[in-house]
């Protein structure tokens, strides 16, 4: 014991070194083999930038539709530009995708604060078939430089990359491998960054947050992370996962000379001839309509078909988790589909507050920590069409501190309002992350309770003070949704 003590004082006296010493930047040694450099924040220049980070190899040649294989190197590595974006929609021009995608982000404010610091993992959203961590609004430097936390973001592969779904390949999931693989990487390397390996935090927005809510099913025995906030998405999202995904994979295999179904699995290696961008000429990128477009597949290892069965099992981690949804999800969609009535606006707001709903329960019956929130604010400069309302992802910019970044390339003005807001929340986001199962009390936030009024509500009336509702006005309508067939991709199906 007295050596133990020892040992954990002298750690503790390197980290103080290392804190004192810190130059914003400065090189750090990873477990990996390399070493990385990197610049002063964009956003926050005591804050030090680390991007285009690799945490596995490139997925290219024979590793393309392979499980992530871990990317050792030596020298060091200049990351000071975020590295390429997977293949996604306008892929054949863009100058910043590349099938070498596979690199993540760091911003630490080693320097102050904690000494080990808690984290907070993003995972961009997209429908799986789209997205990028380069996305200005998801830049950490903000929440890093205020909130005293260390921001992690990465790429992971997408469409017919990440998520192939024909038979033949041993994985059909690889995009949620690669995310389990960033988050091996950051519990082996964090702290070198000034990250506390125990106290990790995954939080995501649509694609993202039922990956996040997915991944509590996927390892559930090891889940490494100590907290989830899943945003606008959950396992319980319809119309998301599939039995496969032969229809999109054909589409293009044949297209490509490779043949159609009849090639079966002989269609594989043929398509490992083709570049990545031959490929993206056939590959339907839009919203996840299963026999379209490309997303995640039943494989009962990572992607269950039947997750109500998984929660009767308590087949899942059992961490604090925060959830929650906007008030107007549907009018992202609208913009998407400008002829869609106000009727299926509402049936898609259910979509996601039902589902929420579901995925706030499940937390509940296991007595695990659990609140829920509802985002309504509606501000100029993070408006996307008039009448939007608080559409499917207008929180991020808050909850990153960057609203001024979402449409305005930084050129606008938070009002007042929208400014004490943004503080509310990366507080509420960093909080949580320090201390899952209390840091949100510690704030004065109430757990979730389905039959009191405990419904956080962000926004509410455009005001920055947190108010409750009673989860029953909103959810009142959730026995409906559970007896029809809607779904995103049957509403939006409904439109040319």
């Amino acid at each position: 014991m007295r050596s133990f003590c020892i040992a954990l004082a002298a750690l503790a006296a390197q980290l103080a070194e290392a804190q004192s010493s810190w130059a914003v930047g400065q090189g750090v040694r990873t477990r990996s083999g390399f070493t990385v450099t990197g610049r002063k924040g964009r956003l926050a220049p005591e804050v030090s930038e680390y991007l285009g980070v690799p945490y596995a190899a490139p997925p290219v040649g024979n590793l393309r539709w392979k499980p992530p294989q871990p990317y050792k190197g030596n020298g060091t590595i200049k990351a000071t530009d975020f590295g390429p974006s997977c293949p996604s929609r306008d892929a054949i021009s863009s100058k910043t995708q590349d099938e070498d995608c596979l690199t993540l982000n760091i911003w630490t404010k080693m320097q102050t604060g904690e000494k080990a610091k808690a984290v907070l993992v993003s995972i961009y959203g997209g429908g799986f078939n789209v997205g990028e961590s380069r996305t200005p609004y998801l830049n950490g430097a903000p929440l890093a430089d205020q909130q005293d936390v260390v921001v992690v973001s990465m790429n992971y592969r997408l469409n017919i990359f990440g998520f192939p779904g024909v038979p033949g390949f041993e994985h059909q999931n690889m995009g949620m491998e690669d995310i389990r693989a960033s988050i091996e990487w950051v519990r082996d390397n964090i702290a070198a960054f000034g990250g506390d390996p125990k106290r990790i935090t995954l939080f995501g927005e649509s694609a993202g947050g039922g990956a996040t809510d997915a991944y509590a099913f996927a390892w559930p025995e090891d889940p490494i992370v100590a907290g989830f906030i899943p945003q606008s998405g959950s396992v319980f999202t319809r119309g998301i996962s599939d039995k496969n995904n032969l229809g999109p994979w054909f589409n293009a295999s044949s297209k490509l000379g490779c043949g159609g179904p009849e090639a079966g699995e002989k269609s594989i290696p043929c398509m490992r001839t083709k570049s990545w961008r031959q490929i993206m000429k056939y590959v339907n990128t839009g919203p996840r309509v299963p026999g379209t477009t490309f997303g995640p597949t039943y494989d009962d290892k990572i992607i269950w078909e039947d997750y109500a069965a998984r929660v009767k099992l308590g087949a899942f981690a059992k961490r604090p988790t925060f959830t929650g949804s906007t008030h107007n999800e549907g009018g992202f969609f609208r913009v998407v589909k400008r002829q869609m009535t106000d009727s299926d606006v509402t049936r898609m707001n259910l979509c996601f507050t039902c589902v929420a709903m579901k995925s706030a329960k499940a937390r509940i019956d296991y007595k695990i920590p659990i609140w829920r929130y509802r985002y309504f604010a509606d501000y100029p400069n993070n408006r996307i069409m008039p009448g939007a309302g608080a559409y499917h992802g207008s929180e991020l910019p808050l909850v990153f501190g960057t609203p001024k970044l979402h449409n305005n390339n930084g050129s606008s003005k938070d009002t007042a309002d929208e400014a004490a807001l943004t503080k509310v929340m990366m507080t509420a986001w960093a909080n949580f992350a320090k201390d899952p199962e209390h840091g949100l009390t510690k704030l004065g936030y109430k757990a979730y309770d389905p039959n009191d009024t405990t419904l956080i509500r962000f926004g509410f009336n455009n005001k920055p003070e947190v108010s409750y509702g009673n989860p029953n006005e909103y959810d009142k309508d959730c026995t409906k949704y559970e007896v029809s067939t809607d779904s995103i991709d049957t509403i939006l199906g409904q439109y040319p």
